[in-house]
């Protein structure tokens, strides 16, 4: 069964506040460092909780927990990067990059199927295309040489022009779920 969201939930997510205000006024302080591998480690927990081993079989789903799953690796390499363990760009890409770009895409994909009356199913195509801002989230985060800017750059740009191409048709062709409106309605 699903942990509940409560408590600790609740906790966590105030401490994240609290660590991420406390780096935004004082960033290279060891304090803040060591608060943001804190809640890294809370948030870790939390997706741990979700059970997204369970999900394999929905790629949407998988596709949710694994942009999450950046926000911990970024939190706790923005963490060794205040003391001086990671370069300070590193967290930074992990959130951005995988978080952010990773979560807007797999949302983008659900919420265009759902809102469209589609099934909420992604052949290998779209699969792919997080798996490309997946990487290029991993690849800018790890290396620095001019080629692995080009390859992230490449690849970010990849999956999202994939969502592009498959999704325009569905973004603007008659809603498959749409349904006549209610006569008895007035």
């Amino acid at each position: 069964m699903l942990a509940p969201v409560g408590k600790f939930d609740a906790a966590s997510l105030g401490m994240t506040l609290l660590a991420l205000m406390l780096w935004v006024v004082l960033p290279e302080s060891l304090i803040a460092a060591s608060g943001m591998m804190l809640v890294a480690i809370l948030q870790g927990v939390r997706l741990m909780r979700w059970r997204g081993w369970r999900t394999l079989a929905s790629p949407l789903l998988v596709m949710l927990h694994v942009a999450f799953g950046f926000l911990p690796c970024g939190l706790f390499a923005v963490g060794l990067g205040g003391f001086g363990l990671l370069p300070a760009a590193t967290g930074l890409h992990l959130l951005g990059n995988g978080g952010v770009g990773g979560m807007t895409l797999a949302v983008m994909m659900r919420v265009s199927l759902g809102h469209t009356g589609r099934a909420l199913e992604v052949g290998p195509v779209l699969t792919g295309a997080f798996v490309c801002v997946a990487l290029a989230a991993l690849v800018r985060a790890s290396a620095s040489a001019e080629i692995a800017l080009w390859l992230a750059a490449v690849l970010w740009t990849a999956g999202f022009a994939a969502f592009l191409v498959l999704y325009a048709p569905v973004l603007v062709t008659e809603n498959a779920g749409r349904r006549l409106p209610n006569p008895k309605a007035g």
